[in-house]
């Protein structure tokens, strides 16, 4: 009879724990829905987008459209930035509609040998492309190839500046457009001294 009595008193025990910790589980939300709560939808598609494209070297947000009662979410990410080829997709994210589920990635960038001759820049990505492309580029495209160095991307009114540098030199190409809106290299200029760069 005792040890009926014990087996009782242990199943009720195991019973009241296996019930506090049901309770527990179910009063406290999921650590998904607190993140999400806190975070704002520019955020969460920011994070998503990441976790989606972990070996982009860009991923941001470029545009948001009010599309009937949701909010569309255009998404830039390029891969091989610093590169002769860097490539930049669009992903369209719907939001409450799309619950975060992002459409198919657009290819947004030209293809890397379409400026053999003067081309139509729409992103920074295709100016890259341009500067190491366009007639005159064999150089900085040497450079490129050869240094593996860090590229910034300016666009100055209706012209783009595109920089390759490293610690000990740098190439600054300057790209201009025709009354067409073809693009061209105007001037490349070399710089072996970095701080003549900043100045």
């Amino acid at each position: 009879m005792r040890k009926v009595a014990e087996t009782i008193i242990s199943l009720l025990i195991i019973l009241f724990l296996v019930t506090m910790i049901i309770i527990l589980l179910a009063a406290s939300p999921s650590k998904k829905v607190v993140d999400i709560e806190k975070t704002s939808v520019k955020d969460a598609v920011l994070l998503d987008a990441a976790s989606r494209f972990p070996n982009a070297e860009r991923v941001n947000i470029i545009n948001i459209v009010n599309k009937g009662g949701s909010k569309v979410l255009v998404v830039r990410v390029t891969y091989n930035y610093s590169s002769t080829c860097p490539k930049r997709y669009h992903v369209y994210y719907t939001y409450p509609e799309g619950r975060f589920l992002p459409e198919h990635p657009v290819k947004a960038s030209i293809e890397c040998n379409a400026c053999k001759k003067p081309c139509k820049l729409t992103y920074e990505e295709d100016a890259i492309i341009a500067s190491v492309s366009l007639q005159g580029s064999d150089e900085v495209r040497q450079f490129v190839e050869e240094e593996k160095p860090e590229v910034k991307v300016e666009k100055n009114g209706e012209g783009w500046q595109v920089i390759w540098y490293n610690d000990n030199k740098a190439y600054v190409v300057t790209l201009e457009s025709n009354s067409e809106g073809y693009y061209s290299i105007s001037s490349i200029k070399r710089m072996e001294d970095i701080e003549e760069l900043n100045n």
